[in-house]
């Protein structure tokens, strides 16, 4: 490699680090002010034309009397058929049948 090549090569990555940077600070900036927003008042603030909601009372549910059906919803996975292999998804119930 000549001088000449390296002294290309340097600059070339020199402008290309100087516009990566130059974009970060760019994003960041924007973040930040956007952010600074939400806490202005008054007229200032983004918020200012939206208007509140009116809040309905909501109804008390009924008194449970001890006769009434109860329904639980239990969630999970069953991990019955996991293999040890590294990043491997869990095979639902259902299918082991249709792999066996």
């Amino acid at each position: 490699m000549t001088k000449r090549t390296k002294r290309t090569i340097l600059w070339s990555l020199l402008a290309v680090l100087v516009i990566v940077v130059a974009f970060l600070a760019y994003y960041f900036t924007a973040i930040y002010n956007q952010v600074d927003n939400f806490q202005k008042t008054g007229e200032d603030s983004p918020f200012y034309q939206v208007k509140p909601t009116e809040t309905s009372k909501t109804p008390e549910p009924p008194k449970w009397e001890g006769t009434d059906r109860v329904n639980i919803l239990l969630m999970g996975v069953d991990a019955r058929g996991l293999q040890k292999e590294k990043f491997h998804v869990p095979i639902p119930c259902w299918s082991l049948h249709l792999i066996q």
